[in-house]
């Protein structure tokens, strides 16, 4: 398989994005080296452990994956790459999509709800004309289907260089 490397400009654009490294212990790993490693788990699917050495090591790469999840960095990624799709006129706000899927979640956690199929949560996404998404929401399975839509349309917020960020497609 072709090795998978963000462009020059594609790191311009994520880089200020990323929390800066801690001012204690050992080097950080290189940063642009570990998001290509991490794009190269979630496009081949591999195992962590096949995770070419040039991406750094597996563990790493893994642990990084899950400390930026925790601190928003991928969504601050994404809400930034929407804003600038906006900004260039790539979305299209005349239409959008909206569905729901349930996923069964039998060990638990904080947003599973009991339902006739078991234990589960339900995944809403909203996309723009052009199939992008926009706006998501995850909730207890239980949860009605019409709260979770207007609940997944209220996180749609894409900002804009003047005025109140978008929050609704029309």
């Amino acid at each position: 398989m072709a090795r998978i490397h963000l462009t020059d400009r594609q790191w311009t654009f994520i880089e200020p994005l990323l929390p800066p490294p801690a001012r204690t212990g050992r080097p950080r790993a290189d940063d642009r080296r570990t998001i290509d490693g991490i794009l190269y788990m979630l496009i081949t699917g591999c195992r962590w452990q096949d995770l070419p050495r040039e991406y750094g090591a597996p563990t790493t790469v893994w642990r990084r994956l899950k400390w930026w999840a925790e601190e928003s960095v991928w969504e601050r990624i994404w809400r930034a790459a929407l804003a600038a799709l906006d900004l260039h006129g790539q979305l299209d706000w005349t239409m959008c999509f909206l569905d729901g899927s349930f996923a069964p979640a039998k060990k638990g956690g904080q947003q599973v709800g009991l339902t006739k199929k078991g234990k589960g949560t339900k995944w809403m996404l909203v996309i723009d004309g052009n199939g992008l998404p926009l706006g998501f929401h995850l909730d207890r399975a239980t949860t009605a289907e019409v709260r979770l839509a207007a609940a997944t349309l209220d996180t749609i917020s894409v900002a804009r260089p003047r005025g109140r960020p978008r929050r609704r497609p029309e």
